[in-house]
């Protein structure tokens, strides 16, 4: 049974909502330890006795990966991972610890279980970074990897569906799984005086349910609405717009980021052909900008991008998918002309948004965009926080320490900025 009104909702229970129910059910990160970076202990040391969430985000040092694109992002990620991006491991400098006092009553709504759309993704597929990046404060993966006896502690990539199932384990043993409520959908968030009206679903038809919150955390990820080409064809039983876990024949696969990485490595490990259809600069794009060193498998998609076809692997550089005929009839163009391929499967793998769609219109600037304080994580209308891919970061690395600063200013106990706010009614 749902309460009527609670003090903050946040919704999805992806990496990003656990850690803010983290910070909301009053833990907060501690700096511990020597960090290898000295200009950065420095400063941390000196603060040792006070939580993160409280200090001033320092300025970016050898220590804070580029890659991140929020400062928060940043500066969690140095402490958590430190000389993660030279591909190495150093013991982490954070502690977890709790603090009832500053818990904050919080519901985290979410579609399926918590782990968000780790839990929706084909078996099989690898993490895209080592396993140990996407671990969370408050347990190791080589702590939990080891109580199930499943994950010997390396440094490569692991299977997604094991860090779904660390994400749930961890949820309950940080005594959060009261305050998740799984299998619902939210369809609208609306200002309702001073709260929030959040409005939706449950598994069952009927299943309705209406809350009023006075704070709001939007923390949905970047799976949930594809891109589309808006081409014909393009809804086609042969077209899917997710990594396709398994299948025969020949695969197009249209894009050239990192879900085209990933459809490219698994159908080559199913020894299915694939033809790659793509406009962008193979050294430049997403693949290509990886770590060789690191990120071996799509650092070397990246390179056949740019070769002639090699055993099993067509590229088709300059190239658009333009029409796809029912029966697998693929029409492409490219500067000099058109061009068809027959193909069992097609995979318009484009990028992917957060759905927003439950938000009042008037209130995104431009399609799918809030202004969001890059270290409060407020948006200018009351009440409502947007954390992860809205503030910059899209990976679990960077999206932790997310959540804790937004919970810590919700709880009034961060160091805040200024943030232009408008009223939460758009009347």
């Amino acid at each position: 049974m749902l309460p009527n009104q609670i003090d903050t909702i946040v919704i999805g229970n992806g990496p990003a909502g656990v850690c803010a129910s983290l910070g909301l059910a009053g833990y907060r990160p501690y700096y511990r330890g020597v960090h290898p970076d000295p200009v950065l202990h420095a400063e941390l040391f000196s603060a040792r006795h006070v939580p993160l969430t409280q200090m001033p985000v320092p300025a970016a040092t050898p220590g804070m990966s580029a890659r991140a694109g929020n400062p928060v992002g940043r500066f969690f990620d140095a402490v958590h991972h430190p000389v993660a991006d030279h591909g190495g491991r150093h013991a982490g400098c954070l502690e977890l610890r709790h603090h009832p006092e500053r818990a904050v009553n919080h519901l985290v709504l979410g579609s399926g279980q918590p782990g968000g759309s780790w839990n929706r993704m084909p078996p099989g597929m690898r993490t895209l970074s080592r396993g140990y990046w996407m671990e969370l404060p408050g347990l190791t993966m080589e702590e939990w990897g080891r109580s199930q006896g499943r994950w010997p502690g390396s440094h490569d990539p692991i299977d997604r569906a094991e860090v779904a199932g660390y994400y749930g384990d961890l949820v309950e043993r940080m005594g959060l799984l009261e305050s998740f409520i799984s299998g619902v959908t939210v369809t609208r968030a609306e200002p309702d005086g001073d709260y929030w009206r959040v409005a939706g679903h449950g598994p069952r038809e009927g299943d309705l349910f209406t809350l009023r919150c006075r704070r709001l955390v939007l923390a949905v990820g970047m799976y949930d609405r594809v891109k589309r080409l808006g081409i014909p064809g393009e809804d086609s039983e042969c077209v899917t717009h997710r990594v396709p876990a398994q299948g025969e024949g020949p695969l197009l696969v249209v894009g050239a980021g990192l879900s085209a990485g990933d459809a490219i490595l698994m159908a080559r490990a199913q020894r299915r052909p694939v033809i790659h259809a793509f406009v962008d600069d193979p050294e430049q794009c997403p693949m290509a900008r990886l770590s060789p060193d690191i990120y071996t498998d799509y650092y070397s998609v990246a390179r056949q991008m740019a070769e002639p076809v090699t055993d099993g692997y067509e590229p088709l550089p300059g190239t658009r998918l333009v029409a796809v005929d029912p029966d697998g009839t693929c029409h492409l163009e490219y500067p000099a002309g058109r061009t068809t391929r027959q193909v069992a499967q097609v995979a318009v793998l484009i990028g992917s948004l957060p759905d927003l769609s439950l938000l009042p219109p008037d209130m995104l600037e431009v399609e799918d965009v809030i202004p969001t304080d890059r270290r409060t994580f407020r948006t200018p209308f009351a009440g409502l926080y947007a954390i992860g891919p809205m503030a910059g970061d899209n990976f679990v690395r960077f999206i932790t320490g997310h959540g804790f600063w937004a919970a810590a200013d919700i709880a009034g106990d961060s160091v805040a900025t200024s943030t232009p706010r408008k009223s939460a009614s758009l009347n």
